[in-house]
């Protein structure tokens, strides 16, 4: 399978993923890609696509009909939390290949290039993270990793496992308003 991406993706679509993609993918250098030029941040998205993303797609096998409605619900769900429509970039007559990497679900939209045998373009590529899939979770985003690492520091000084002090926390001050 030979895979080239749309001029759109090319342009856009490697920055926006290289720039804000999940850190387990694109790097734990969040702060880092956050202030990179467009020139870095495609370095950056072909240098995953090439040791990770193109070989899981490749793998992986065209999504049937009952696959893609799921796939048009799952970007559904996520739009109804951010304010981008992701379902209205996808296009049913394309090949959507779910995969998954680092305990991350993905999917690829390719479109398949008429005349060549076994040549497509990706024109889409979306994520699935945990917390879009779990109502009971708040993820919180801290303004830098720094500040991420900071919070980090006073749990581990308090003995406490950083995700269990942020739910007390919340936990604490929810309760002071069932009080009033």
């Amino acid at each position: 399978m030979e895979i080239r991406f749309s001029e759109s993706f090319a342009n856009k679509g490697k920055v926006y993923h290289a720039q804000w993609g999940l850190n387990k993918i694109f790097g734990e250098d969040i702060d880092e890609r956050k202030v990179m030029n467009e020139q870095e941040l495609i370095a950056r998205f072909d240098e995953v696509w090439e040791k990770t993303l193109k070989k899981f797609i490749e793998r992986s096998k065209p999504s049937n009909k009952e696959q893609k409605d799921a796939i048009v619900e799952k970007l559904k769900e996520i739009s109804r939390k951010s304010k981008y429509q992701r379902q209205d970039y996808f296009n049913h007559n394309d090949e959507h290949y779910e995969f998954r990497l680092y305990g991350i679900d993905g999917v690829a939209q390719l479109q398949k290039l008429s005349g060549f045998a076994d040549e497509y373009e990706l024109n889409q590529l979306w994520f699935f993270s945990a917390g879009d899939k779990h109502p009971d979770w708040l993820i919180i985003k801290f303004a830098t990793a720094k500040e991420r690492e900071h919070f980090a520091e006073i749990a581990k000084r308090l003995n406490q496992d950083d995700e269990n002090l942020g739910r007390e926390l919340i936990r604490d001050f929810m309760r002071k308003f069932e009080k009033s």
